[in-house]
């Protein structure tokens, strides 16, 4: 008998592989995709906390940053008193805290020293702001 052409539980069997396959790198995609929202809102506060440190030495300025569960706001301090300058908010599912508010002085130090916890999607940063003004970050858990 000569044959051509697959027969229905052949292709019934391809398409459940195929299906399945489907779903598991769905999965997968969907936690990569939240993994990477993560990282982008951390080096998006890293960048931030960076940036207003050297515009505290550039501007000879001090400059306050404020966290509040998921919002940093950043300060700058003129003529003796504190002007919101900046405020970003973070998605829903990121948590944000400090210790302290830091404040970046126009000579380079943080003051006082603080630590900030970061989190979202269970992946935790703690993030260290040295008084030399050095600023570190590391996993948790």
């Amino acid at each position: 008998m000569n044959r051509k052409g697959i027969t229905l539980p052949e292709m019934l069997m391809v398409l459940s592989f195929i299906s399945f396959l489907l779903g598991v790198s769905a999965s997968l995609l969907q936690s990569l995709d939240a993994n990477l929202k993560a990282d982008q809102e951390l080096h998006l506060l890293l960048s931030e906390i960076n940036y207003f440190r050297y515009q505290a030495l550039e501007e000879n300025l001090s400059y306050r940053l404020s966290f509040n569960t998921n919002t940093l706001k950043i300060e700058k301090k003129i003529n003796g008193n504190f002007i919101l300058l900046k405020k970003i908010q973070f998605s829903n599912r990121t948590r944000i805290s400090s210790n302290a508010n830091p404040v970046f002085s126009a000579l380079g130090f943080i003051c006082p020293a603080c630590t900030i916890t970061y989190s979202r999607n269970k992946r935790y940063y703690i993030l260290t702001l040295s008084s030399t003004g050095r600023i570190q970050y590391k996993k948790a858990g």
